[in-house]
């Protein structure tokens, strides 16, 4: 973050994410403690933002620190992020001990002083988003083709139970299955004569003899 958006806030507040309760410490521009409390989320948000345009700063936005993230940008604020790691070196340089409150007054005050540290959530949460996207379409084919593959076994057991057999599980999935019941159908392959299947095998480019010997 670039300290001209710094500018644009007169409060920050530094939260000490926790499983159990959440630690914050609200610091004004000029560094002056405003607020020290353990949270009540909506009530913390209100008053936070009585003060003055403020920036909420945590380590843990994502886990346990959901709840955090999604009150405050209900409350209309802005959320800023540290990655742990660079927070808790942070906190080691200070060198004053690990406790709730020093670590949301550090987080309080890294805007002021190191806003090159931190992100905007929304932006973090945009570009993961982004990302994801290939691996939730993966997803979503994979979804499908399992959904067609038991369609083809319900059909199969149906109307030829062993070719279901035959075919079960991986078999399946190989071109030589799927083009065989692509031309015939699952009635159809059940019901040729092995002399058909492998005729029409020999003749199909891009199978090969391993296809024929399988066919057969």
């Amino acid at each position: 973050m670039k300290r001209d958006e710094i500018k644009r806030y007169d409060v920050f507040c530094g939260i000490d994410v926790g499983k159990d309760e959440h630690c914050a410490v609200v610091l004004s521009s000029n560094g002056a403690k405003l607020l020290f409390r353990k949270v009540e989320l909506k009530t913390l948000f209100a008053d936070v933002s009585a003060l003055g345009r403020a920036l909420v700063v945590v380590d843990q936005y994502a886990g346990f620190g959901v709840l955090v993230v999604t009150c405050a940008h209900n409350a209309g604020l802005d959320i800023a992020h540290i990655p742990p790691k660079r927070f808790a070196q942070i906190a080691e340089i200070e060198g004053e001990g690990k406790t709730d409150a020093l670590d949301a007054h550090t987080l309080a005050n890294i805007p002021l002083e190191m806003p090159r540290h931190i992100d905007f959530v929304a932006e973090i949460k945009e570009e993961v988003g982004r990302a994801r996207a290939p691996i939730r379409y993966r997803c979503d084919l994979v979804g499908e083709r399992t959904k067609t593959y038991n369609r083809v076994h319900d059909a199969l057991n149906r109307c030829c139970p062993p070719l279901e057999q035959a075919l079960t599980g991986s078999a399946l999935h190989t071109r030589l299955a799927l083009a065989l019941l692509s031309h015939f159908g699952p009635i159809g392959l059940g019901c040729a004569r092995k002399c058909d299947v492998v005729r029409w095998v020999r003749n199909q480019k891009g199978l090969g003899q391993a296809a024929e010997q399988k066919a057969l």
